[in-house]
């Protein structure tokens, strides 16, 4: 007997726009320099570029991010509060492309074309409700 009770879903599909496409390549890029050298784990990259994306968001808002302010607090407590889950099973699903692409030949940024990480995209999502929603 299974049972399964209250799963929260770990990925997310992925668009194929510009943005997945750059992280993506980061990834990859991570795992080359990283492969031997392990000197920093991918939490390093994970929370890079988290904070890029709460920097961009700041900005956004017309808020500086070097400035020490309490409207500038509540907008990032605003932020993690909406968006910080949402945005790493975001990250987990590039995580998860990342890894497919590594395996399929695609070693490091330059190796991949749009068109290819479009593939990889469509491959990736079509496989979400059928086996990776299931990973837990």
């Amino acid at each position: 007997m299974v049972l399964i009770l209250g799963l929260s879903m770990l990925f997310c599909k992925l668009e194929t726009d510009l943005k997945t496409f750059r992280y993506l390549k980061e990834y990859l890029n991570f795992i080359k320099d990283n492969k031997t050298l392990q000197s920093k784990t991918i939490l390093f990259l994970d929370n890079k570029i988290q904070h890029e994306e709460l920097q961009a968001h700041l900005f956004l808002q017309s808020i500086d991010p070097s400035e020490d302010s309490n409207r500038k607090h509540k907008e990032i407590e605003e932020w993690i509060k909406n968006n910080a889950k949402s945005f790493r099973q975001y990250l987990s699903s590039i995580k998860l492309l990342a890894c497919v692409s590594y395996t399929k030949g695609f070693k490091s940024s330059e190796d991949l074309s749009f068109d290819d990480f479009s593939k990889l995209c469509k491959e990736i999502n079509e496989l979400k409700n059928v086996l990776i929603d299931h990973i837990f």
